[in-house]
Order: structure tokens, then C-alpha cells, then sequence
């Protein structure tokens, strides 16, 4: 109970500080940028930003539930998708701490009927995603009705188990790191194996009730979830016209998500929370408050791919980054935990089709005061293709990177060689749209119908490049 006792105070402490940082500066341009995204049709959820001084933004915009017009509060508990393999990964660390596994055991201690090829891939290899079992969710596409599916199902974690026990492995244990939901299925099993418990009861036991962890839980579609979000998507035939131009939420091209179960003991996204438990979560982990020191070590310290255990452990704006993103169909979600709690970003959405990554990135560099551009809304217009042709060619920055303009099959296209290929879309005869960045190429210093120069401006900066004779 102490644990709990200490950090539902650090909680208290934090969330009252909301209040005097509300008006900050930076709370309110984070508050102004996603207000703009929302307007936009962008982004619905909610968002936590806490620095050193306590809460900067507490906060949510758009809807819980659409059809009832529900609009979402802080409260709002939402499907956290892949966030959930850092409870998973955190139990297994648990268990490890007990004297019930060791990273170096085969997942065949824990598993029945257990494949020979699967022999040699260790607990270890599968919290780092580099045992090379392959991955379901690849397989089935999400979203298709193949994963609608496979998911829908009460068992769906034992099945999909037991369709990959027939595949060979994509690579030899430990030599490669790829991304693995099915490692996660399998390490959710070794909980229930060694442990002897179930997979929702002993991260009850262990993590969320010693945590104080009260709005969140594996989710369990026959029992009611207070302040739950519904997910919603996309629709299918929406116009590029009005993404591009902007939606309301209230009356846009939406649609429910499909329904998928993710019973207990899918390990690689089965659970729901809200941010304020995630801040809690997160706080509870850097500080040692639930793991070993030497198993709080192995869970933050990378391998291949940048992951450690549940963790991907990175750089962003060249400050060191602690962060993992979660994708369910109608859900995504993201925690970002710079430089050791400088800066956390906790973003849980239930819209799936906007631009939520960009945002959260976005609502970091407002906080670190980094460059970042304000969204806007797009509106594409018609050109004769011909006119395309003034401004094809080859070009250099003043930083001495090269830039190929070229004719797609639809579309004028830009290639920044060794970084990105990208469309670009008319606003006008000679500014053009960049939906992969939301940036702006400029076409200038035109001679005998030849553009000299293009001014390209996505993520804060301009970059000049010159014509090459």
C-alpha cells in the first residue's frame, strides 16, 4: 500500500498544479495547435503534458461518443493498443524478480505443445522482438475483414498461437530485430504459466492495484467500462478533397471501428486506461517503484531496432526519448518521456484515420520550443498537366542534398534522394501541397518556363533548392 499511498500523491500534486500551468505560454499554443487539428477533423482524444514544473496541458477535444455527441474528458478511458507491452513486459520483469523465470528460459518452459524451432527463442528474445517468430498482425492486414475476423473471436489469442506454431521462423533467434505481436501473445501465456494466475488478475495483483492504476484494466466487452470511448474510423470513399480541406467530427465521413474482443491474454494490446494513469504508470516505472533495479535496467536499455523491453528507447530532437505507440482499429495512442521526465506527452485517441502521430510530435516541439508549423486547412485545385512541365528537373539545397522533380502517373512527385519520395498537389499555379510532411513547395525565379528555384517548408524550417543547369 505504500506504493500506491506515494504515487496517488504524486498525482494529486501533479494534477493540482494543472490549474497555474493551464495559462502558460506554451499550454496555450499546444491548446491552439490542437484546437486547429480538431477543426480539421485531425485529432479526437485526450493529452497530457507535464514538464518539471507539474501539468502544462490537461485536456481533451472532440468526442467520446459520436452518435450521442459525449465529448471526451481527461477521464475518458480509451483502448491503448500496444501500450499494453509495458505491463506485459513488466510482469514478466516481475516474475523474473520473484525467482519464477529468467530471460535466458525457452518460451517452450511456458508453452504447450511447443514447436522445435521455437526451442532455442528465449523470454528475452521475445520482450525485444528479436526471436523471430513472425508476426500475426502483418499477416492479416488490420482492418481487413480477415483481422476482423481472427479478432472478433473469444480465443483469438490461443488461435493465433496456434496458426503461427506451423510457420517456420523469420530469422535465427536474436540476430534481427522485428516487431512481433505474437511474441507478445506468447509471453502473455508465460505469465499465466508461471505465475498461476491469470493474465488479468496478476497484473491486477501486481501492477495496477499496488499502482493505484483504478481506470485501468484488461478490457472485457461483457462488462460495462465507465467513461469508455467508442472507436471510430475513416470512411472508406471520403473525397481527398475534404481531408485535405477539413472535417467536423460532429457531422464528417466517419464510421464505427470493426469489433474486435482482445481477451485476456493477448499480451501485445488487450488493455484500456486514461492518461492520467499512464502519467502515474510511467512516473512509477522511472522511478523504481515497482521493478528491480537490474530488471528496470534491462527494460530501458536498447537492442536491435532501438527496443528495449515494451519500450522503444530513441532520440527526438536530440534529446533522449523513452516512447511507444499503440494502434487498434478506431484507437491510437502514444507516450512520449524525454530526457529522463523533462518532458512527458501522454495522447490517447479514438479516431484512427487523423494525423495523431504528426500531432504528438508537433505538441513536443511546442513544448521544447522547437520549430513546428500551425495546420492548416488544404484546398486543391486544377492544373493542366503540361504546366508540370516548368518545374520538372533536378535541383540542390543550400545544404547540399539533391532533389528530382518529376511527372507521376497522377501527380507531380518529389524525390529527395536517400530520404523520401513524396506527392505534391496544386493550391494554385505554383504552390503545391505535400500531404506525407503537410509541407509546401513554392516554385519561383521562373525563366522561359522553367522554375528556378523551389522554397520547400514542412516541420517549422524552409529549404531552398537552386535548378541545376
Amino acid at each position: 500500500m505504500r506504493i500506491r499511498a506515494a504515487v496517488a500523491a504524486l498525482l494529486i500534486l501533479t494534477l493540482a498544479a494543472a490549474s497555474s500551468g493551464a495559462e502558460s505560454p506554451v499550454a496555450r499554443e499546444i491548446d491552439r495547435y490542437l484546437k486547429a487539428r480538431e477543426a480539421l477533423g485531425q485529432f479526437n482524444g485526450t493529452v497530457l503534458v507535464v514538464n518539471r514544473t507539474g501539468v502544462v496541458l490537461r485536456k481533451s477535444y472532440g468526442f467520446a461518443n459520436l452518435e450521442l455527441a459525449v465529448p471526451g474528458t481527461p477521464k475518458t478511458s480509451y483502448e491503448i493498443a500496444s501500450l499494453s507491452k509495458a505491463f506485459t513486459a513488466a510482469a514478466v520483469l516481475l516474475l523474473r524478480d520473484d525467482g519464477k523465470l529468467t530471460l535466458d528460459d525457452s518460451i517452450c518452459r511456458f508453452t504447450e505443445d511447443c514447436p522445435e524451432a521455437w526451442r532455442p527463442v528465449t523470454i528475452g528474445e521475445l520482450l525485444r522482438h528479436t526471436g523471430g517468430i513472425p508476426d500475426y498482425e502483418s499477416a492479416l492486414e488490420m482492418g481487413s475483414p480477415a483481422y476482423a475476423d481472427a479478432m472478433a473471436r473469444t480465443d483469438a489469442a490461443r488461435r493465433l498461437v496456434d496458426a503461427a506454431r506451423s510457420k517456420p521462423l523469420d530469422f535465427a533467434p536474436g540476430s534481427k530485430f522485428n516487431y512481433s505481436n505474437t511474441g507478445y501473445l506468447l509471453l502473455g501465456f508465460a505469465i499465466e504459466k508461471a505465475s498461476g494466475m491469470s493474465y488479468r488478475d496478476f497484473l491486477q495483483r501486481r501492477i495496477l492495484t499496488q499502482l493505484g492504476l483504478d481506470s485501468t484494466g484488461v478490457i472485457d466487452r461483457e462488462r460495462i467500462q465507465k467513461n469508455r470511448a467508442d472507436g471510430y474510423t475513416g470512411a472508406p470513399d471520403t473525397p481527398p478533397q475534404q481531408i485535405y480541406a477539413g472535417f467536423s467530427f460532429a457531422d464528417g465521413p466517419l464510421r464505427r471501428a470493426i469489433y474486435t474482443r482482445l481477451a485476456s491474454p493477448e499480451g501485445d494490446a488487450s488493455m484500456y486506461s486514461t492518461v492520467d494513469d499512464l502519467y502515474t504508470w510511467v512516473t512509477a516505472l522511472a522511478t523504481g517503484k515497482l521493478l528491480s533495479p537490474d530488471s528496470l535496467h534491462a527494460m530501458f536499455t536498447p537492442g536491435p531496432g532501438n527496443y528495449g523491453m515494451g519500450w522503444f528507447i530513441t532520440k527526438r530532437f536530440g534529446r533522449d526519448l523513452v516512447m511507444h505507440t499503440g494502434n487498434l482499429p478506431g484507437f491510437l495512442c502514444e507516450i512520449d518521456r524525454y530526457a529522463g521526465g523533462d518532458l512527458t506527452v501522454i495522447a490517447l485517441s479514438n479516431y484512427d484515420s487523423g494525423r495523431f502521430g504528426k500531432a504528438v510530435k508537433d505538441i513536443g516541439a511546442i513544448a521544447l520550443h522547437e520549430p513546428y508549423d500551425l495546420p492548416r486547412s488544404h484546398t486543391i485545385v486544377s492544373i493542366d498537366r503540361s504546366a508540370f512541365d516548368g518545374f520538372t528537373g533536378e535541383y540542390q539545397t543550400t545544404d547540399g542534398r539533391t532533389l528530382v522533380i518529376s511527372q507521376g502517373k497522377k501527380m507531380l512527385e518529389a524525390q529527395m534522394k536517400g530520404e523520401y519520395t513524396a506527392g505534391l498537389l496544386p493550391e494554385s499555379a505554383t504552390q503545391f501541397y505535400m500531404p506525407f510532411a503537410e509541407g509546401t513547395f513554392r516554385f519561383g525565379d521562373v525563366k522561359d518556363g522553367k522554375a528556378g528555384t523551389v522554397t520547400m517548408h514542412y516541420n517549422g524550417k524552409d529549404l531552398v533548392a537552386k535548378r541545376v543547369q
